[in-house]
């Protein structure tokens, strides 16, 4: 049996920047006085033996639209299943095939701001940007978008105009990460780094693997990229090893440099040893065929990778309402707890808040899905692990500032 891997490898970083643009430096300590709280409202997950409430894939993520209908990516089957506010399944879209409106291997799939969408099926021969009508009606897709490059992973800005993305160039073996057009021509670099080779000859040789998913884990210490979207078209893009988040306008004209002072969190052994399993189950989403990769040899390759001893301060960053937005700062894979730090739409450190369990990729969005809660129409939208079994959560939102409560959008 034949199999193929492609990792990647960070050697660098490289950004675009105007001097003129705002900077905001804050200190480690909020200023003002910001209440953020989660209401769960609704859960929709494997609670009968329903077709539609089992999932599959490393991918699984949600999205919502202005009615409120709630759209679950259920990436190993090859669809999209969505859901009244109620929670009530109303149909499928997609399924696995080469036909319009099917799917190979999707990756992800997006609402737009105007209740359009657009899905990326990703295999390693052929990638595809399939897009539909606000009513869910296929409208068109494009296959192969762009030669001389491979396009890794999407992920569109909410007005359909960039994409947050990885994508290989194939001349010089360089893999890159940025913002792309819409013709999927790079309008922002972020990381440019060189391709990690697998090397088939070798497959069969854990101890290759061990030093082979060890070079892959270091990958997060060297610098990935971290995208935010707003629904009204705003931009923000971070590295995730430093505490610097760049927001841009919906022409991408960046218009605000935000940064913290903050405290370095220490890994512990506790967090290391609880990252092994999920780390095992990302693999084998990916990857068949492959029997000798257990969790001890996973454990082996990370403790081989001899990780920073500190936390990357930046794992995802969250818009919210009336241009606030939260940089997750910090993951404890022991209890499952994210923490949140909330930002005014001046840059100013408001405060800081307890988020909902939603998984977070800790390899900071270059290996499996984002890291995803969705704020909109008054709650937020994210996926929970619950003994084993994902869920689709909703939350009652609130956020408070100086004692006013902000309206929602």
């Amino acid at each position: 049996m034949k199999h193929s891997l492609c990792l990647l490898l960070v050697v660098g970083a490289v950004g675009t920047w105007a001097a003129d643009v705002p900077q905001i430096d804050n200190n480690p300590f909020p200023n003002g006085k910001v209440e953020l709280t989660f209401e769960e409202d609704l859960r929709i997950g494997p609670d009968s033996d329903e077709d539609y409430l089992i999932w599959s894939g490393s991918l699984i993520t949600c999205e919502v639209n202005t009615k409120g209908h709630i759209f679950i990516v259920d990436s190993g089957g090859n669809r999209i299943l969505e859901f009244n506010p109620d929670g009530k399944f109303l149909r499928q879209h997609g399924r696995e095939g080469r036909g319009p409106g099917e799917f190979q291997k999707l990756y992800s799939f997006q609402i737009m701001n105007d209740d359009s969408a657009v899905a990326f099926d990703n295999t390693q021969n052929s990638i595809t940007v399939s897009r539909f009508d606000s009513a869910m009606n296929f409208v068109d897709r494009t296959p192969n978008m762009v030669s001389g490059k491979f396009i890794q992973s999407l992920n569109f800005s909410r007005d359909n105009r960039w994409a947050g993305a990885l994508w290989i160039t194939f001349e010089d073996r360089k893999v890159h990460t940025g913002i792309l057009g819409r013709d999927m021509k790079p309008k922002l670099a972020l990381t440019h780094d060189n391709q990690v080779i697998f090397d088939q000859s070798r497959a069969g040789d854990p101890n290759w693997w061990i030093q082979f998913l060890a070079d892959w884990f270091k990958i997060p210490s060297r610098g990935t990229a971290v995208f935010g979207f707003d629904w009204d078209g705003t931009v923000y893009t971070a590295i995730n090893n430093h505490y610097e988040i760049t927001r841009y306008d919906k022409d991408m004209k960046p218009n605000l440099l935000v940064t913290r002072k903050y405290k370095r969190i220490h890994r512990s052994e506790e967090h290391l040893e609880a990252v092994v399993q999920p780390v095992y189950d990302e693999l084998m989403s990916l990857m068949t065929g492959f029997d000798f990769l257990t969790p001890a040899l996973v454990r082996r390759a990370i403790v081989k990778a001899d990780l920073p001893p500190a936390k990357p301060p930046v794992y995802a960053i969250f818009p919210m309402v009336d241009g606030y937005f939260i940089v997750v700062h910090n993951y404890d894979a022991v209890s499952g707890e994210v923490t949140g730090d909330i930002f005014d739409k001046e840059g100013r450190y408001a405060g800081v808040t307890q988020l909902p369990k939603i998984p977070v990729n800790i390899f900071s969005g270059m290996f499996g899905g984002p890291t995803k809660l969705i704020f909109r129409n008054g709650y937020a939208y994210g996926m929970q692990e619950d003994e084993g079994d994902l869920y689709m959560v909703r939350y009652k939102t609130k956020l408070t500032v100086n004692g006013k409560v902000q309206a929602s959008k």
